[in-house]
């Protein structure tokens, strides 16, 4: 047996990464605030329409909430966010984690690129039982939207650890070519 693939990898969440993550946030959510209490006017019919911007406020007031939420949890967390070890990888990170991704379920691991932001999806072999192991409703959603739009309800993202993307993809696919010869 490969004296690797016994290891246990704990990456820590990056205090910086998750402050510039809430500066963000706070951002969106007091531009958010903004539409909801004094709507700019502009010359387009569109953008002038005060509901709408409301509307547009309101759901960014919302998500950017929830994410400050989790991310302000990341910033007081003691412990690991993600860890990679024998069984899988257990990510405790935030709103759309599956908590733990088995080795066993997974088929193929791809890289996803959304607007420069890059993730790590895996394709599993049961993608109905991860969505339906959430109890969360909004964890739920969330990964029921991954499946549908990407094909992988879970995937992981090196934002917010203490490790770069390249570090993280590499551990992730070294340890599940090691798992799956084993």
């Amino acid at each position: 047996m490969n004296q690797n693939l016994s290891l246990r990898a704990e990456i820590p969440f990056s205090k910086n990464k998750s402050a510039l993550l809430m500066l963000a946030a706070i951002a969106f959510i007091a531009i958010g605030c903004w539409l909801i209490i004094t709507p700019p006017q502009s010359g387009n019919d569109f953008f002038s329409n005060p509901v709408l911007l409301r509307v547009i406020g309101i759901i960014a007031v919302a998500f950017f909430g929830t994410a400050a939420y989790f991310i302000a949890r990341n910033l007081t967390a003691k412990g690991p966010g993600l860890i990679i070890d024998n069984a899988g990888i257990s990510d405790l990170s935030g709103a759309a984690s599956a908590k733990k991704i088995f080795w066993k379920d997974i088929e193929a691991i791809e890289v996803l690129t959304i607007k420069s932001q890059r993730l790590i999806m895996f394709k599993v072999s049961n993608p109905q039982d991860y969505i339906n192991g959430q109890s969360n409703r909004f964890k739920r959603k969330m990964l029921e939207l991954n499946y549908k739009w990407y094909g992988a309800p879970v995937g992981i993202s090196a934002n917010g650890f203490k490790i770069s993307f390249e570090e993280l993809l590499q551990l992730v696919s070294d340890r599940f070519e090691a798992i799956k010869i084993k």
